[in-house]
């Protein structure tokens, strides 16, 4: 469950002073040395970024070729208060996107260390935390082990480049909210069941609120932990007809005193696999959906909540009705715009070791821990969108036995949806470990070959057209295998947005390039939710103390 779904009172960073260090060692998840904060100024000064590096699989095939002592390292310092509310609560220290890893202190004690790029890093500040002048120092490393597993085809952005807060929570409340819908498409009749894991035994008391697409009451009433709400004459979710209902769970003390809210989109649709077919709500599915890197040329991977609308209007205006995510989780609020606007999503876990996949992870058992933590990460985050139809193992990485004991965690946490997974067709030992036929780039020629031969699994291109620059053609010869055969369900155009950057050339004027960056990007501040024109939601209480709003999307040197 997003924490961002609670009325959690929260603070956020807006940003952090930062500075480059060369040859600096420190093992991997241990408790380093407090950096040295001697020569940083009060007030961030921003210069010419240091030059990203672009992402090649072949620079990670060797491990003995690497040279550690060119490794990088990116220093962060904020001071900030903690209201008074906060002293005496549990905090939390939330890091929403850092690449590649992170190293914390807080007040000068060693808080923790996390890796995975795109999902979140939490930390208990709780002990260590004063209500004035608290100094968070964060020191990231441009290479760590984890980076083994971060090789996707794009640019380097070492940094903080999502939200960074802190928020309290009372010694109550809801630590984990899991729904799920059961359909019956024959009478329109739906089951909405929740498990709510609470963080302590204190006696308490749930509220539930469901209210339909029109906002009228469903279902009011006081329920246990675990419970069931049914639905007469279910609005069903799709990307015609993006229709969510609103839950909002409230819970009280013994004192009936309110200590938490939670209000949470559901959308009720029923994705099946049945005989070949993948079907939603009863019917084929055929998606034209499109891959799609976060990403902006003037601020990088750092998108700001307009940003992202923009890209959902833009998906609707053109009739895209599905994305990949490629290759990474994306920002937990992108996912509530797809709910919102009717967006199919392919959840893909941040997993590509694409020039050293003959050697990582195949059947290595030392990185099956690593893997499930990035599974469990997405997963835990992002189950309850209804827009995510199929979770994705990665991209470009082989095969091997990790492969499915991915598959099987997913399968086993949630049945409901599918799992994709491009890559044992390379190697059919574990064929098992993808639901459906995935293929990137191959012909129609071969597309019909494998429906002609009377395959169990439907068919889906995850990545093809390469429509990047002034290239795409020929795309009627694979739409045409829609109407030709069923088990042909559509595909994700290569991608969205060419991952161009924009710069200042000498005479001024503004153009493309891949080499440098010599503009600094503007930081946006935007609300914690959207009105989207079919769905309107109340607003959410701003009550975050915020660190960093959308992160630093780009590296400055302090002078």
């Amino acid at each position: 469950m997003e924490h961002g779904n609670s009325t959690f009172q929260k603070i956020m960073i807006h940003a952090l002073n930062s500075s480059i260090i060369q040859n600096l060692m420190t093992p991997t998840g241990t408790t380093s040395k407090y950096p040295d904060t001697s020569s940083y100024k009060d007030s961030i000064t921003p210069t010419i970024q240091t030059l990203p590096t672009l992402g090649m699989g072949m620079t990670w095939q060797n491990p003995d070729k690497l040279i550690w002592t060119k490794n990088k390292v990116y220093q962060y310092r904020k001071t900030f208060d903690c209201p008074q509310d906060f002293i005496g609560n549990k905090l939390i220290l939330s890091f929403e996107g850092v690449e590649s890893n992170i190293y914390v202190w807080l007040n000068g004690k060693f808080i923790g260390y996390s890796e995975d790029s795109f999902t979140p890093s939490r930390f208990d500040i709780t002990k260590y935390t004063q209500e004035k002048d608290n100094v968070l120092c964060v020191r990231i490393f441009q290479k760590c082990t984890g980076t083994w597993l971060e090789d996707q085809d794009m640019w380097r952005f070492t940094g903080i480049f999502r939200d960074v807060m802190i928020y309290k929570q009372p010694s109550l409340h809801i630590q984990d909210l899991k729904i799920d819908t059961d359909i019956n498409l024959d009478t329109n009749k739906s089951v909405l069941s929740c498990v709510c894991k609470m963080s302590s035994n204190e006696p308490h008391t749930l509220q539930a609120k469901l209210y339909d697409p029109q906002g009228n009451i469903v279902w009011n009433g006081n329920m246990q932990d675990t419970f069931e709400i049914p639905v007469e004459n279910t609005c069903l979710w799709s990307s015609e007809f993006p229709n969510l209902y609103q839950l909002e769970l409230v819970l009280y003390d013994t004192n009936n005193e309110i200590i938490e809210s939670i209000q949470e989109q559901v959308g009720f649709r029923k994705f099946t696999l049945e005989y070949g077919i993948m079907k939603l709500n009863g019917k084929r599915i055929v998606f034209h959906g499109i891959n799609r890197h976060e990403w902006d040329l003037k601020t990088g991977r750092c998108l700001s909540q307009d940003q992202m609308e923009e890209d959902i209007h833009m998906l609707k205006s053109l009739n895209i009705n599905a994305i990949r995510t490629s290759h990474y989780p994306n920002n937990d609020y992108w996912y509530k715009l797809c709910d919102q606007y009717g967006i199919y999503v392919i959840d893909e876990m941040n997993l590509e070791t694409h020039g050293a996949n003959d050697i990582l992870p195949q059947n290595k058992t030392e990185w099956t821990d690593c893997l499930l933590d990035r599974a469990r990460s997405m997963y835990e985050r992002d189950k309850n969108h209804a827009c995510i139809l199929m979770w994705s193992l990665g991209n470009e990485s082989g095969s091997g036995s990790n492969f499915m004991i991915l598959h099987d965690y997913f399968k086993e946490q949630d049945p409901s949806r599918l799992v994709h997974y491009e890559g044992i067709v390379q190697d059919r030992t574990f064929e098992n470990a993808s639901d459906i036929e995935s293929r990137m780039y191959t012909s129609p020629e071969n597309v019909k070959a494998y429906l002609e031969s009377h395959p169990m699994k439907p068919f889906m291109l995850c990545e093809y057209m390469h429509a990047m620059g002034n290239s795409l053609g020929g795309m009627e010869e694979y739409t045409n295998l829609e109407d030709e055969y069923e088990q042909y369900q559509g595909g994700f155009v290569w991608d969205y947005v060419d991952q161009a950057i924009l710069k200042k050339t000498d005479n001024t004027i503004m153009d493309k390039t891949s080499t440098t960056i010599l503009t600094t990007p503007t930081f946006v501040e935007t609300a914690f939710f959207s009105q989207s024109r079919r769905n309107r939601q109340k607003p959410r209480t701003k009550t975050t103390l915020p660190l960093c709003r959308h992160g630093n999307p780009f590296r400055f040197d302090n002078h």
